[in-house]
């Protein structure tokens, strides 16, 4: 009958997809702290280096305490100098890191974008409410922050000069844009491919 058939075409294709599913190797690189303390990584490269943050306390009895590291492949992990109450976002190839750092003002101008290297420290990049999300191994930044008079936040290129560029939104009835990543692919203008969404939010 009808209803045995879909399901039985459902199972097929459902065992289908099962087939395809690639197999993993799951690594640990750190084990986690003792609760309420917080490892996570956020952030890798093409040589296994990962970037991630740390988080110690809950804020009772003590303050919470945060900062940014580097995970190298065999497990290594340094905390980076210069980002405490910061967070890394990613890293590329040359051992660039992106991220945010506050700022402690009230919104909208709570975060800075921040690149930061081993050998030079950090950079601030700037922005309001900003974080900078990516890097490409050209050294090219994206990320959102809100940008002039604009009450919505907009998909960004970080300068390390502190400017930015602001890479508006789609056209339609949009306010809001927000970059995530970007590649090694470059048009053009010399610009990888980035990506991100564009949407609409109440002011």
């Amino acid at each position: 009958n009808p209803v045995s058939t879909a399901i039985a075409l459902l199972a097929i294709a459902s065992l289908g997809l099962q087939a395809q599913v690639p197999q993993f190797n799951v690594t640990v690189l750190l084990k986690s702290q003792p609760s309420p303390n917080t490892d996570y990584i956020d952030g890798i490269n093409n040589k296994g280096e990962t970037v991630g943050n740390w988080i110690i306390g809950n804020g009772t009895p003590t303050p919470v305490q945060s900062g940014c590291m580097l995970v190298y492949p065999n497990s290594t992990a340094i905390n980076l100098q210069g980002l405490s109450g910061c967070t890394a976002y990613d890293i590329n190839d040359e051992t660039d890191i992106v991220g945010s750092c506050p700022t402690g003002n009230p919104s909208p101008d709570n975060a800075y974008g921040v690149f930061y290297t081993l050998a030079g420290g950090a950079v601030n990049l700037g922005g309001k409410d900003a974080l900078a999300m990516a890097i490409n191994n050209a050294g090219q930044i994206v990320g959102y922050s809100f940008v002039g008079n604009s009450p919505f936040l907009h998909a960004v290129i970080f300068l390390k000069n502190g400017t930015l560029i602001d890479l508006g939104t789609l056209p339609g009835n949009t306010n809001t844009s927000r970059a995530y990543g970007i590649n090694d692919r470059y048009g053009t203008d010399g610009l990888g491919q980035i990506v991100g969404l564009s949407s609409t939010f109440a002011a």
